[in-house]
């Protein structure tokens, strides 16, 4: 198991504990009543001017917060038992999975499949000319016609207008945010590609040090001591946060943090 499997690993046994920890915690609650919580009966108005008014109102007021957090530990347990699930699926193609170029050519061909599908079908259809003579054609065509269910799809479009146009091309299938998503997932592909040309290692700046962490995937910045406020902050802008795990200040590693965790340290460009 690599690092990536273990963090992976590590953050759904912590998302499961959670939801497992507040869901009791919530549940908890709701065994008990008002009664068995307060000690005071059920239907027992304040009494104005006794000395237990205060009492009864402080517990009132108390139930009522505690309703608030048991209802706010039950959406929290929802929240860590649907991160669990994510991060099982593995849904996300992370910059940290060693195989994430791969993964990412891989959603490229699929969605690049589905964007010459698309423009495919689009070009058939186009040849109706109009949406009444498509309804027609399309009737005409055998039920084993892999198309007719596709065209069928694209002519139920008409149901968002109020008067459905006759332009055919107002039924096209959209392949735009394809084509938008195979552009980003080929920029990612391009930065891994350079974050491999990085060379692991260090590079000393003096009593402190720039570590190239291939197998974490991140530049960590190792002061000698805790730096200034100054310092701090001029981190946090430059996307760098502190890892209490790993002992050191860090962000995902590529060549703009790299230069960045340079300029911090005043380090000249190697």
């Amino acid at each position: 198991m690599n690092a990536y499997e273990e963090k992976i690993n590590a953050k759904i046994e912590h998302a499961e504990q959670r939801a497992v920890q507040l869901k009791n915690s919530s549940e908890r609650f709701f065994k008990n009543g008002f009664c068995e919580t307060t000690g005071i009966p059920l239907g027992q108005p304040i009494l104005i001017g006794h000395h237990s008014e205060n009492r009864h109102r402080n517990a009132i007021k108390k139930y009522e917060n505690q309703i608030k957090n048991a209802i706010k530990d039950s959406e929290k347990s929802e929240y860590y038992e649907s991160k669990a699930e994510r991060l099982k699926n593995n849904s996300v193609i992370s910059s940290d999975n060693p195989q994430a170029i791969d993964l990412l050519l891989s959603k490229i061909g699929r969605l690049e499949k589905n964007a010459l599908f698309c423009k495919d079908l689009n070009a058939k259809f186009r040849k109706f000319k109009t949406r009444q003579n498509a309804l027609i054609e399309v009737a005409k065509l055998p039920e084993e016609n892999p198309d007719k269910n596709h065209f069928n799809m694209m002519l139920d479009q008409a149901r968002y207008y109020a008067i459905p146009p006759d332009r055919i091309n107002s039924y096209y299938l959209n392949t735009t945010s394809d084509n938008a998503e195979i552009r980003r997932l080929k920029d990612r592909v391009k930065e891994l590609q350079q974050k491999d040309k990085i060379k692991d290692g260090d590079i000393e700046t003096g009593v402190n040090k720039i570590v190239i962490n291939k197998e974490l995937n991140r530049v960590q910045i190792l002061f000698n001591d805790i730096p200034e406020k100054d310092i701090r902050t001029k981190l946090k802008q430059n996307g760098f946060h502190w890892s209490p795990y790993n002992k050191a200040w860090q962000r995902v590693l590529n060549e703009i943090s790299l230069s960045r965790a340079k300029n911090i340290l005043n380090q000249e460009v190697f």
